[in-house]
């Protein structure tokens, strides 16, 4: 099973995301959990690799911008990726993640 979590608006050392959302899922599943960020640092896999970094991009420097533009890399990410869960931090991706249910994700 890849779980994958999104955020476009945290950065990837965020310790609420990093280490207690995704860190849990990494140490409660045998699989990679996939972090899907936003800061344009580029992949990324973890020491022990549990979790495995997916960057979408530098950010828009405008909150507007960075909602419509980064919903829409983080589209295509997801589509490309095709986990079998997934678990988001943002509140602009709801509409998104509906969207991923109405495609069967």
């Amino acid at each position: 099973m890849q779980i994958a979590h999104l955020t476009t608006v945290h950065p990837r050392v965020d310790a609420r995301i990093r280490i207690k959302e995704v860190g849990s899922l990494a140490e409660a599943f045998e699989e990679p959990v996939a972090l899907f960020v936003m800061d344009g640092k580029g992949d990324a896999i973890d020491a022990d690799g549990k979790i495995r970094i997916i960057d979408i991009g530098q950010p828009p420097k405008k909150r507007l911008m960075r909602m419509i533009v980064g919903v829409w890399r983080m589209w295509r990410a997801v589509l490309a990726n095709r986990p079998q869960v997934v678990h988001f931090h943002d509140p602009e991706l709801i509409p998104m993640c509906l969207l991923l249910k109405c495609c069967g994700f």
